[in-house]
């Protein structure tokens, strides 16, 4: 019997740590609106961890009218809850979300209303990070957008290299994918469906994303 018990912790150990060994990818975004918006950290509340996890969260801000991606550290496991440490306009403020959903869009309240929010995703924004050069001679613009028929025209400047393009859902799924090149290029949007999608453009001088509206 003593032998029989002595195999089986042998065996809970290593079933004990595969566990722990998962994994959670999460990234954010905030969407500044009307406002300037910067989030200096994020206190993360795990049940599989006795203490609660501060995160600074260095470069994640944004001008008034742009989204802003940021790639966290892994965690064990999706937080029950958070605390969120932001300035809007310059003016520092805090929002507590509990509980903490992904595909989710959160409020960041202000002095006034600013239409300011933020939401965390586990899978499409892995990997998406903010560009590390935020001064790049960059241009661009999006028309028409909200785009009314199927077609997308791009516009932008001091970019040379072919770009991937990439089109996905507020659900996280990819609707669409291919590369542009050129100063001006187009791109063809039949058969995706209405709606608000997160449009991202890579290349060796730039990654970005950009919030497209599409109506019929």
């Amino acid at each position: 019997m003593k032998q029989v018990i002595r195999w089986l912790s042998l065996l809970a150990v290593p079933l004990f740590f595969s566990r722990s060994q998962a994994l959670t990818d999460i990234a954010g975004i905030i969407e500044t609106g009307n406002a300037t918006v910067a989030v200096d950290s994020i206190t993360w509340y795990l049940i599989s961890s006795p203490v609660p996890i501060l995160e600074s969260t260095p470069g994640w801000e944004g001008d008034p009218g742009v989204l802003d991606t940021f790639q966290f550290q892994q965690k064990t496991e999706w937080p029950q809850w958070a605390e969120l440490f932001y300035r809007v306009n310059g003016i520092p403020s805090r929002l507590t979300i509990s509980p903490l959903l992904s595909d989710t869009w959160y409020d960041l309240p202000g002095l006034e209303f600013q239409s300011s929010r933020v939401r965390f995703e586990d899978t499409v924004l892995v990997g998406i990070k903010t560009p590390n050069n935020r001064e790049a001679q960059f241009h661009r613009s999006l028309f028409p957008n909200p785009v009314s028929g199927n077609r997308l025209r791009l516009s932008y400047t001091g970019v040379e290299s072919e770009l991937a393009i990439e089109l996905y859902s507020v659900a996280g799924r990819t609707v669409y994918s291919g590369t542009v090149s050129g100063a001006h290029p187009a791109v063809e949007l039949t058969g995706i469906k209405p709606g608000v999608y997160l449009l991202r453009l890579r290349g060796k001088e730039l990654d970005l994303c950009q919030r497209l509206v599409l109506v019929r």
